[in-house]
């Protein structure tokens, strides 16, 4: 009797070792299974981070290591600033000049300080086109106070040497009565309505608006002021090849 009874014990522990042995077994197997599929979606994460990384690399080439390229029909060439790590982006075209009741042809260029591909967030408001009325004075005319930015005396600087380049008349002024002095006049669009007058002010949205036949309005939220004038600059240059 003792002896069944060790017997059963002996059968039994032995089952019980068995099932341990099958479950050690099952759970290195699905062990396994879990570690092949993890290595699996491993290798599907780096070769897809692999071709992520060779399609931006192809796409920066292209877009920021070219030295030329065209925008809009207009060839730019992107040129180191002296020995600094400022580019600028440089086109020329071909422009009249209107002086002293004359036409005289000539070619000009401009510089950008931002690349002209990227000039987003500006919303563009004209009729038709931007347009100037023929042998007279364009005023630029500043609302003060602008808001205070790096960029301000190097845009506004930058957009009066591309208008006269562009072979317009200008000539400063301000939106201010109260800050008219000897050789800065008061100007906006009512007081010189035979002129073309472009108003320059902060404002809480940054944007290009043709407010009357002869007035245009470029305003500039925080501190863009730079994308502001360069995207007025932009229309102007599209506008002379598309007519072209």
């Amino acid at each position: 009797m003792a002896r069944k009874e060790k017997q059963k014990r002996t059968s039994k522990e032995k089952g019980q070792e068995q099932n341990k042995e099958n479950k050690e077994k099952n759970n290195t197997l699905m062990n396994s299974r879990k570690l092949r599929k993890f290595e699996k979606q491993a290798w599907i994460i780096l070769l897809v981070a692999i071709g992520i990384i060779v399609i931006l690399g192809i796409v920066f080439y292209f877009v920021y290591g070219q030295k030329e390229f065209s925008w809009h029909g207009i060839k730019f060439v992107k040129a180191p600033f002296g020995n600094s790590s400022i580019y600028l982006y440089w086109t020329n075209f071909s422009t009249t000049i209107y002086k002293n009741g004359s036409e005289m042809s000539t070619e000009g260029t401009v510089y950008f300080r931002k690349d002209p591909r990227f000039i987003f967030g500006v919303d563009v408001e004209i009729n038709d086109s931007i347009k100037f009325v023929k042998n007279k004075t364009v005023y630029v005319s500043i609302e003060e106070p602008l808001r205070e930015c790096e960029d301000n005396l190097f845009a506004v600087f930058g957009f009066g040497t591309f208008l006269t380049v562009y072979g317009l008349d200008i000539k400063g002024a301000t939106a201010n009565e109260s800050l008219v002095r000897k050789n800065i006049p008061f100007v906006n669009c009512s007081t010189h309505e035979n002129n073309t007058v472009i108003i320059i002010k902060s404002s809480k949205e940054t944007a290009i608006k043709q407010t009357a036949e002869n007035c245009y309005e470029i305003s500039f939220k925080k501190c863009e002021i730079l994308k502001a004038l360069e995207k007025f600059e932009l229309l102007l240059l599209e506008q002379r090849v598309k007519n072209t």
